[in-house]
This record gives C-alpha cells, sequence and structure tokens, in this order.
C-alpha cells in the first residue's frame, strides 16, 4: 500500500514537472513565431525605407550645390572684372572701365555718338551694379544650403561604427542583421539556482529555468528555434507518458488503497461477528 502511494506521488510529481516544462517551450516557441512575424514586418518596412533613404541622394544633392555655388561665385567674380574700376596701375581696370576709355579716346566716332554709346555703357552698368549687389545674400544663402546638404550627407550616407555612422548604414546595417549576416555569440545561460546549465537538452533544476537561450536572426531559421521546436516535441512525448504513467500508477493506488480497505473491513467484519459469539 505504502509504496503504491509512494510511486504515484513520485509519478504526479514526475507529471508536473513535465508539464511545466512542456508549458515553458511551449510559450518561447510561441514567443519565437511572433517575433519572427514581428521582425519580417520590420525587415520589409526597413526595406522600404532603405529605398526611401536611397532616393535622397544626399551625396549627389550635396555635390550639386557646391557646384551651384562655384558656379555662381564664377559668375559673380565675371561681374567684378566687369564693374571693378581702378585709379592706380597696380590694379587692374575693369572692363567696362577699359570700354568707356576706349571710346572716349576713340578721336574717329562722333561727339554724339559717344555720348549715345556712354549713355548706354551707363545704364549697362547700373542693372549689372544691381546683380552684383546681390552677391552676399545669394552666396550666403547656397553656402547655408551647402552646409544642410553636408549634414544630411553625415546623417544618411556616413559611414563608420554602429555608434556614428548614418541614417543608410544604420538601417542596412540592421537590415542585414535580421536577416542574420552578423556576427553572434550566445550567452550563457542560468537557471534558478544561479548555476549555468549543463546541458541545453534538459532543464537544470528540474523545471526552474529562469531565461531561454538567445535567440539568433533570422529566428525561424535559427538554432535557437530549431532546438526549442525539437525540446517542444520531445517534452510533448514526455508529458504524455508522464500522464499515462501518472494514471497507471493512481489506478494502481486507488487498487491497492481497495484492497487494503476491504481486507480492513473483513477483518473487522469477522472481529464483530466472533465477538458476537
Amino acid at each position: 500500500m505504502e509504496s503504491a502511494v509512494a510511486r504515484r506521488a513520485k509519478a504526479e510529481n514526475t507529471h508536473k514537472n513535465a508539464a511545466s516544462w512542456e508549458g515553458k517551450l511551449k510559450k518561447w516557441k510561441e514567443d519565437a513565431e511572433k517575433a519572427h512575424e514581428k521582425a519580417v514586418e520590420v525587415h520589409t518596412e526597413l526595406g522600404r525605407f532603405l529605398e526611401a533613404v536611397a532616393r535622397t541622394k544626399a551625396t549627389e544633392t550635396a555635390s550639386a550645390v557646391k557646384a551651384v555655388l562655384c558656379l555662381v561665385k564664377g559668375i559673380f567674380d565675371d561681374v567684378n572684372d566687369l564693374l571693378r574700376v581702378s585709379t592706380s596701375a597696380e590694379v587692374e581696370r575693369g572692363k567696362i572701365q577699359e570700354l568707356r576709355q576706349l571710346i572716349e579716346c576713340d578721336d574717329s566716332l562722333a561727339a554724339n555718338t559717344k555720348e549715345k554709346a556712354l549713355a548706354c555703357i551707363s545704364a549697362f552698368q547700373e542693372k549689372i551694379a544691381v546683380v552684383y549687389g546681390a552677391r552676399a545674400d545669394l552666396l550666403n544663402k547656397l553656402l547655408e544650403i551647402l552646409h544642410s546638404a553636408n549634414i544630411l550627407v553625415a546623417a544618411v550616407d556616413k559611414s563608420g561604427t554602429r555608434e556614428n555612422a548614418g541614417l543608410k548604414w544604420q538601417l542596412t546595417d540592421l537590415y542585414q542583421r535580421i536577416d542574420g549576416k552578423t556576427a553572434y555569440t550566445a550567452r550563457a545561460r542560468k537557471c534558478g539556482c544561479g548555476e549555468p546549465q549543463p546541458t541545453p537538452e534538459s532543464p537544470p533544476c528540474e523545471s526552474d529555468i529562469i531565461d531561454p537561450r538567445e535567440p539568433f536572426l533570422p529566428i525561424c531559421n535559427s538554432d535557437y528555434y530549431v532546438g526549442i521546436a525539437k525540446l517542444y516535441k520531445e517534452a510533448k512525448t514526455k508529458l504524455e507518458a508522464a500522464k499515462e504513467e501518472m494514471a497507471k500508477a493512481r489506478k494502481k493506488a486507488d487498487m491497492a488503497a481497495a484492497c487494503y480497505n476491504g481486507l480492513n473491513d473483513a477483518i473487522n467484519a469477522a472481529e464483530a461477528a466472533e465477538a458476537a459469539k
């Protein structure tokens, strides 16, 4: 009787531990599958975002702005060559000043022709001077745009480490890591007692595990997921076996208890009959 009760208690405890371990593995497997689905969604969205980032063409934009700045500066340098007025031999005369002097010194031209020509030059000079007056504001605006473009390049296209790289590099790195293209080192696992897990195939301290092994991306192609799925399948089999053994042990314990009770009843009845004589 006592041995049957002990076997039943042992079978029930084995079933309890098996159910706990199977439940943990089931939860980890489901969590891994949900995480994989989320990772796939993130991977898809990252791909779209990377395409959008690529369309910003930050580096090309900065180069184009720099080229426009140089072109505009060159134009204003040419305008300065037109408008420059020299009063000494050390400074080269401007093109308009040279043209004025050529006209004024040309004795072959009639006075009224000179006057008309000089009037046209003056009108042209006034308009060019207005354009040149916008030089500082326009160049400053272009410098500001170039500065912003360079900031955009640093923020988007800069390569380097994960700590200081630009957005494009960071997103590409994350995109590749979700694909599993990254270095990985698994961390040591510990159970409830604080000791490292002796083997990955069985729970330490029976079922008192704190954390599952660290997953590796892509999750559903990883050793982590394959291992968890395998352990879960084995745990389900062990749980069914433990359930059957528990049922058998309970049946035997019940039968032993029934026999024990029946024997006691028979003994009590015999003793009562003997006492009645």
